[in-house]
């Protein structure tokens, strides 16, 4: 009985073998490694690609509201400017209609008939010359809570009306019993004191206000109105300077 004989390998052989085996496994595991990653890169690219596309369109977009908002920024400043410049306009033209009047406050009203008395006394104590005739209209303004209520006067010249509010300055030496004597023993000697103001709109009334407060915190030493128009100084020896606004006090 013969005996077949097995061909048995080395073992050099067999790890040859075993070699390319896994070598050729390694190369299929790489070549999808890499296949897949080559596909994942490009998939990245696309996506990067799109984003990049995206932000893009979204900068573009941004900028053009950039653009429209600063167009609408400039209209609303336009708009601004203009409606305030109207205002001023309003307010000058109603200042204007006011230029004959006065306001005269610090008379008690137990003191006097008629308001027109009022003007004539103190008129006639400040050595300017006054007539009824002059006097377009007199009438109190009512004050709550006010025993002394303002008097407003409107002249019918303007001219009269500056001449007894350049005198104004007289009338902190004057009292109340020095236009009405006979009302001594009802008015204290040191009551309120007797002053003229112009009549002036809301707004220039406001600034005159927030002024007074000024002078009174000692940021102001004095403060006036001429014509409507407002004047202040910073120090006795300063210049006057016109004021506009509420603005123009902050920037002093």
């Amino acid at each position: 009985m013969e005996v077949a004989h097995q061909r048995q390998l080395s073992p050099t052989v067999f790890n040859r073998s075993m070699w390319i085996l896994v070598r050729r496994e390694q190369e299929k595991y790489f070549f999808r490694l890499k296949t897949a990653v080559n596909y994942g890169t490009v998939n990245v690219k696309r996506a990067q690609r799109f984003q990049d596309s995206r932000f893009e369109k979204v900068t573009k977009a941004n900028e053009v509201l950039k653009t429209k908002l600063e167009k609408t920024k400039l209209k609303l400043r336009g708009q601004e400017d203009e409606t305030e410049n109207l205002y001023t306009a309003l307010d000058d033209l109603e200042q204007y209609t006011r230029k004959n009047s006065l306001e005269i406050q610090g008379i008690p009203d137990q003191c006097y008939s008629t308001t027109e008395e009022v003007v004539l006394k103190l008129a006639s104590v400040l050595n300017v010359n006054v007539n009824p005739t002059d006097i377009e209209i007199s009438h109190k303004l009512k004050r709550r809570g006010n025993n002394s209520s303002p008097i407003i006067v409107k002249f019918l010249s303007h001219k009269v009306k500056t001449s007894l509010y350049k005198e104004r300055v007289k009338l902190r030496h004057v009292k109340v019993t020095d236009l009405f004597p006979g009302y001594s023993s009802a008015v204290s000697s040191d009551g309120p004191r007797i002053f003229f103001n112009e009549n002036l709109t809301v707004y220039r009334r406001k600034i005159v206000s927030r002024a007074s407060e000024m002078k009174r915190d000692g940021l102001l030493t004095s403060f006036w109105t001429i014509d409507g128009k407002i004047f202040v100084k910073t120090s006795p020896s300063g210049n006057p300077v016109r004021i506009f606004s509420e603005y123009d006090l902050d920037e002093l």
